[in-house]
């Protein structure tokens, strides 16, 4: 029985740490061109990082403006709703001629925890709620892989556009 126990520990062991060194490995990748250009979609659309210098696309409100990152804008349908005390700015993605919505800002002034502040042409800092929209089963939407990761990932932009706010 001792006997069987020490071999059970010792698989337990090789096991552990066969899974725990198979992570470390490193794996080659394709040869990189350098001619090849820099300007493509990363290979993780969904990377939600701020760059610095990746260019923004405005988007205006009476409240003040949010800022979309260019890597997808040309995908990018808004729509605003305004209130004297309130404007909704609601973001689509447009992929294939199929319109998907994402998330929803509003800009108002009220109590509540709001996702940021917003500051507007009037100096005033106004709070801004988020609501996030969840989107249907894309994998029946004739969408290809790529055009499903850039719904997703347009989707997931909403971190980058509250990481600008003022």
């Amino acid at each position: 029985m001792k006997k069987y126990t020490v071999m059970l520990a010792a698989l337990i062991v090789c096991l552990v740490l066969t899974v725990s060194l198979a992570g470390c490995g490193a794996q080659p990748g394709p040869a990189e061109d350098p001619s090849a250009s820099t300007a493509s979609i990363p290979e993780n659309p969904a990377d939600t990082t701020l760059d610095p210098d990746r260019d923004w696309e405005p988007i205006d409100t009476k409240f003040g403006t949010f800022r979309y990152p260019d890597q997808w804008f040309d995908s990018l349908e808004t729509e605003q709703n305004e209130t004297e005390n309130a404007v909704s700015v609601l973001f689509r993605a447009v992929v294939d001629g199929q319109k998907f919505d994402l998330y929803e800002l509003t800009v108002k002034a009220g109590d509540g925890d709001g996702a940021g502040t917003i500051t507007g042409p009037d100096g005033v800092k106004r709070d801004v709620y988020v609501r996030i929209i969840e989107l249907p089963d894309l994998s029946g939407s004739g969408l290809n892989d790529g055009e499903i990761n850039r719904v997703y990932a347009m989707q997931e932009s909403v971190n980058n556009v509250l990481d600008t706010l003022s």
